[in-house]
């Protein structure tokens, strides 16, 4: 579909105490995604996004970075067999962990992607919203 009966979705950050919003993303287009993480530095979040086109375009999400500091959007992990969620950075902001599912496969893959190098690493099949536990002492 096209025009204006399609649907996208979009990622706004807001100030709740300036009561503002904005467009996440510094090209201004939709996400088409709906997975956010941010990094521990509170300068970047990793998104999960689907261009729509035609240069780009792949049938899953993939994820990017944005760096709110100077509006660069950096890809992280971009293979269109594939679509990707239920992301989060380690504590220290070095790994993203990924909820990764082949398309027209029936079960998902959790991945450990470096960020710096981009090196993957499988960590378990037929699982779902992975989540960093909490080093001893660490949270509740």
């Amino acid at each position: 579909m096209s025009g204006e009966n399609t649907v996208r979705s979009g990622l706004m950050l807001a100030d709740v105490v300036e009561n503002t919003t904005q467009n996440l993303l510094p090209d201004g287009e939709s996400s088409d995604g709906g997975s956010a993480a941010w990094h521990p530095d509170g300068q970047r979040v990793a998104i999960t996004r689907q261009y729509q086109d035609t240069e780009r375009y792949t049938q899953g999400q993939q994820v990017y970075e944005v760096n709110l500091t100077d509006n660069s959007v950096r890809p992280l992990l971009v293979d269109g067999a594939y679509t990707h969620g239920s992301i989060a950075y380690s504590p220290d902001g070095s790994q993203l962990l990924v909820q990764r599912y082949q398309l027209g496969a029936a079960a998902a893959t959790i991945v450990v992607l470096d960020t710096a190098t981009g090196e993957l690493v499988e960590i378990v099949t037929d699982a779902y919203l992975p989540a960093w536990v909490p080093a001893a002492g660490e949270g509740n």
